[in-house]
């Protein structure tokens, strides 16, 4: 089994991290090849700017020697208002983290490299005192999530 390298990443990580953002989307079946690219120079030029100012976090997972970046996760820190939580208690405003970008190169897969990242991410949460986490799952993310503790929500979506 290869040996892997799990780290927070910077600025010379921004191409892998929107191109794993790109293919994380196509392998969903939601975004055209055709438009890869465009999305690509967008999303290298958000997260150069996000990874600089602290607003996005992210983590890679590199094939140990030989630099190559396999697998990353990011969090966007954002600011949320009081929320209920299950316990019945309420939180009160503050910073949340939501998890994005979770992606593992084809080759790489089933190796445990997204559940590294993912204990990487909740680490980091729990040192930086974030009362919570959330993502979007895909399906076949959902079951690392539930076994991780994430629970399912009834969150919809319209775009305008």
């Amino acid at each position: 089994m290869e040996d892997f390298t799990v780290r927070m990443a910077g600025p010379a990580d921004v191409d892998a991290i929107a191109r794993h953002r790109c293919m994380m989307f196509f392998d969903m079946g939601v975004l055209a090849e055709h438009l890869i690219p465009a999305l690509m120079e967008a999303s290298a030029a958000y997260f150069s700017t996000a990874l600089a100012t602290g607003r996005y976090l992210a983590w890679v997972a590199e094939l140990r020697g030989s630099g190559r970046v396999v697998a990353g996760g990011g969090m966007l820190i954002n600011e949320v208002p009081p929320r209920h939580h299950p316990s019945g208690k309420v939180l009160p405003a503050g910073l949340q983290g939501l998890i994005v970008n979770m992606y593992v190169d084809p080759e790489f897969r089933r190796r445990g490299l997204a559940a590294r990242l993912m204990r990487e991410m909740i680490a980091y949460a729990k040192i930086s005192g974030l009362p919570s986490l959330v993502l979007h799952a895909s399906k076949a993310g959902r079951p690392l999530y539930e076994q991780l503790g994430f629970e399912p929500t009834n969150e919809m979506r319209l775009y305008l």
